[in-house]
């Protein structure tokens, strides 16, 4: 995530991708190579990252977010919608309050 974060995307995604193929279970590592994907405009790949990362864990509010953007990006707007719903959903749930969903 630290290389994310200071804008190195192409590496964080190698990172990530070699995370993934030493323990393809982990959402986190998912979540991350959606994120840094998603940094480099890769959004189809984002998307797919991001969707694993949900079957992984479907509670992850920054999962179905980050899937909702990418899927956006890519033009799927009804499955983006879903995605922003249901990271809505969870939040409120958690009673951290509601998301204001993007105008899609």
């Amino acid at each position: 995530r630290a290389l994310s974060e200071i804008g190195r995307n192409e590496e964080a995604a190698r990172a990530y991708g070699r995370a993934i193929e030493l323990d393809d279970t982990s959402a986190e590592a998912h979540r991350g190579l959606g994120r840094a994907l998603s940094e480099i405009g890769r959004n189809e790949e984002a998307a797919r990252a991001y969707g694993r990362a949900v079957e992984l864990d479907g509670n992850s509010i920054e999962a179905h977010r980050g899937l909702g953007r990418a899927l956006a990006l890519t033009g799927r707007l009804a499955e983006a919608w879903e995605s922003y719903r249901r990271a809505d959903e969870i939040q409120g749930r958690h009673g951290e309050g509601r998301w204001d969903l993007p105008g899609i």
